[in-house]
């Protein structure tokens, strides 16, 4: 039979005392977990503390080699301060002719020296604008190397006049005058550029910023229309037209066809005496003739071997000259639309045999058409010379012969009878026409061959005073301060390499006071002032730089 076992009541105190033992375990588990953590906790503290005191640690000593570094910037600061110093006054003694200056001399124009040094990296192709030695050609590294790389001022000679002897003048300029050594009423300052007066000149002209002109690389030219109303510039792959009076862009002209890859400088631009039509010459060769309100091309030409540096348009609208690398002149002819003539400078019957050298190197700078009748142009070349040839017949005329390095500008005076020519020797040069050649091209017979060509080696007027080679000039229209004077001032106008712009009195040069000629001097740019233009109507003149701007200043009389 089953065995029955005798069953005892349950009253649940054993389930109790096992579910309190699993309480008190799960307590001691968490205590022993949370005093785990509390030494990892002090731990982790302890080692937070260690690095924050070796940080504390590299923090000091990186402050002393900070305080260390600074010591040895400053003394680099101080010592290259001092060889700067050094460096200028051996220029000046160079530019003196190598005589020891005196200390007045040694003062430098302190607004220039905040101003970093030019550099036109993205216009580093060719040394034309900047003067840059990378890219100067043999003959000028030669001159250079010859004279200590730069040559004082040509010294003084004589010419003859009316069968009289007289002293060419040097003009001396006011570059190296110190703002702040001047009296507050010879100075005037703006924002970002500086007029400094000549003390010793009387004062005739007031000057003020106009217009600031944004561009996106270089402005290699600047230039008016025949109207004063527009100015075009030319700079990398385009170029633009302002209104002068409100300085908003009106127009941009770019040639799509050419190549993307690499720059296309446009060096130089001139309006049609209409105003319709705008000129052009590049880099790659080609004349264009656009028509500004179509924004087209009307007329490619093509024809020189080298980079276009200048162009002209002719007062009656018929030719255009173009002046380039390749050492030619050529002209074209707007009716037949071509090259009519090309005058090259190995043809200049003038040069002595042997100077095939210097004929490599004589590349065309620049090109100016004579203002009154068209009848000749002055073209301004590498060699130092400057040429003058008949647009009708491409026969030499005359030539000029003084400067000491290449002329970079050409321009002539409002009555066509005298020539300014600016130069890498940092002076400027008033030439006046011979009478031999201003009564042939007066003459109707245009066909003489006989007709030799001239060589003036004597310049009226030499303009010394920029620090740096002069790289673009021209003269002013005449301006009366009287209406019932006839007296007046024609402003013979040079922008440099040392960034300024002066403002010549070629009265005062005729009148025999060498000191007082130069009226102003402008600091404006903070890279080289490539290109100025003054305004057909007067009153307002406009600079081109390296620092990617173009400017347009007025000038009024006080």
């Amino acid at each position: 039979m089953y065995s029955h076992r005798h069953m005892l009541p349950n009253n649940g105190n054993g389930n109790m005392k096992s579910g309190q033992n699993a309480f008190f375990e799960c307590m001691d588990i968490i205590k022993n977990e949370y005093e785990r953590v509390l030494q990892d906790n002090n731990k982790y503290q302890n080692q937070l503390k260690d690095y924050e005191a070796k940080m504390n640690a590299q923090e000091e000593e990186l402050m002393k080699m900070r305080e260390i570094l600074n010591q040895f910037e400053n003394k680099h600061m101080e010592m290259e301060h001092k060889y700067k110093q050094e460096i200028n006054k051996l220029r000046m003694e160079l530019d003196n002719g190598g005589m020891p200056m005196n200390h007045d001399m040694r003062q430098r124009n302190r607004f220039n020296e905040n101003v970093p040094p030019p550099n036109l990296s993205n216009n580093n192709r060719d040394g034309y604008m900047n003067g840059n030695p990378q890219n100067e050609s043999p003959r000028q590294k030669q001159i250079k190397d010859e004279d200590n790389h730069y040559r004082p001022p040509p010294s003084q000679m004589g010419l003859r006049q009316n069968n009289k002897i007289i002293q060419e003048q040097l003009i001396t300029g006011i570059c190296d005058l110190d703002p702040e050594k001047i009296p507050n009423g010879y100075k005037r300052e703006g924002q970002d550029w500086l007029v400094v007066y000549n003390p010793k000149a009387p004062r005739l002209l007031d000057v003020d910023l106009f217009h600031n002109l944004e561009h996106d690389s270089v402005v290699c030219c600047v230039k008016f229309s025949n109207d004063g109303k527009y100015l075009a510039t030319g700079c990398n792959r385009v170029s633009q037209i302002f209104d002068v009076y409100t300085g908003n862009k009106v127009c941009e002209l770019v040639e799509k066809t050419a190549p993307k890859d690499g720059d296309l400088y446009i060096r130089s631009v001139c309006f049609s005496p209409c105003g319709r039509y705008l000129a052009t010459g590049a880099e790659d060769r080609i004349v264009r003739v656009w028509d500004i309100k179509k924004k087209q091309i009307l007329y490619n030409w093509t024809g020189h071997d080298q980079d276009i540096y200048s162009l002209d348009w002719s007062k009656d609208g018929k030719i255009i000259v173009s002046g380039s690398g390749d050492r030619t002149v050529k002209i074209w002819n707007m009716d037949t639309r071509s090259c009519i003539l090309t005058m090259m400078n190995e043809n200049d019957p003038t040069m002595l045999n042997g100077n095939d050298s210097q004929m490599k190197d004589s590349g065309v700078t620049s090109v100016a058409i004579s203002p009154i009748d068209g009848l000749c142009v002055a073209a301004g070349s590498l060699d130092k010379i400057v040429r003058l040839w008949d647009t009708r017949t491409g026969q030499l005329l005359e030539r000029f012969d003084g400067h000491t390095d290449s002329v970079y500008s050409v321009a002539f005076s409002n009555d066509g009878k005298s020539i300014v020519s600016g130069s890498l020797d940092k002076t400027l040069k008033i030439w006046d026409i011979s009478p031999q050649t201003l009564q042939y091209l007066r003459s109707e017979e245009i066909k003489d061959k006989n007709f030799e060509p001239i060589i003036n080696k004597n310049c009226r007027h030499t303009f010394t005073g920029h620090r740096d080679f002069v790289l673009s000039v021209g003269f002013s229209p005449f301006i009366k301060y009287n209406e019932n004077n006839r007296d007046g001032t024609e402003w013979v106008v040079s922008g440099s390499k040392d960034r300024t712009v002066t403002f010549w009195n070629a009265n005062q040069a005729y009148n025999g006071n060498p000191t007082s000629v130069a009226q102003f001097m402008l600091q404006g740019h903070n890279n080289s002032v490539i290109s100025i233009a003054l305004s057909p109507t007067g009153g307002m003149f406009a600079t081109g730089s390296g620092d990617r701007k173009a400017r347009i200043w007025k000038y009024t009389t006080v």
